[in-house]
This record gives structure tokens, C-alpha cells and sequence, in this order.
């Protein structure tokens, strides 16, 4: 039987925290695999069981984690670091089922997104 994507991301980041990093650079490191892990209209507790918790602390509709560490709100995180970012939609689902990074596309222009 082959592995789907899901298994193959829930192992890839089960060994990434087992390993002894950090959790908030794992999520770089793990979201090349996430492919078909992540889905669209997914709920934050969900993500959460998945991902951890987000590195920003201000914005419900962005969930941003951040290359060096680095925690607080979004706009300043994103001007001392890159950072990968998940977008949710009012109601608190998944509106995407993608990473988006910082350095190319700005928090501010994804949300606004159809």
C-alpha cells in the first residue's frame, strides 16, 4: 500500500519534533510535504492539531510562522523575518490549502483574494 500525502506529512513532522527542533522553524522545514494535508474550509482547532500554534499573536484570519522565531504581530514579524503564512476566512476555516511566504506575497494582498 503506498503512503498518501497525509501520512507522509504527519511522519515527516512527528520525526521534526522528535528530532529536538524548534517548533516554530519545523513548520519550514515540513511545508514542502504538507501537500494534500492541509484542506481547504479546515477549522484553526484542526491546523492546530497539525501545525501547533501560530508565531503571531494579533490576527485571527492570519496564522504566520516565522523563520527566526521571532513572535508578535504580523506586521512587525514580516519586517524582521520571512515568515510562511496560512489564511483563514471570518468564520475561522481554512481559506486556502497552500503556504504562502512573506517575501512574495504581502499578508495584506492574500486576504483580500477571492
Amino acid at each position: 500500500m503506498k503512503p498518501t500525502n497525509f501520512t507522509l506529512g504527519i511522519l515527516l513532522l512527528i520525526s521534526a519534533l522528535a528530532s529536538g527542533c524548534r517548533e516554530r522553524s519545523y513548520v519550514f522545514r515540513a511545508s514542502d510535504h504538507l501537500e494534500g494535508v492541509l484542506k481547504v474550509g479546515m477549522s484553526k482547532s484542526e491546523v492546530r492539531v497539525i501545525l501547533g500554534d501560530p508565531d503571531n499573536t494579533d490576527n485571527s484570519q492570519i496564522w504566520m510562522w516565522g523563520e527566526e522565531g521571532i513572535s508578535g504581530n504580523w506586521r512587525d514579524m514580516t519586517s524582521q523575518q520571512n515568515c510562511l503564512f496560512l489564511v483563514f476566512d471570518s468564520v475561522g476555516k481554512l481559506k486556502y490549502d497552500e503556504f504562502f511566504s512573506s517575501n512574495e506575497a504581502p499578508p495584506d494582498e492574500v486576504i483580500k483574494r477571492p
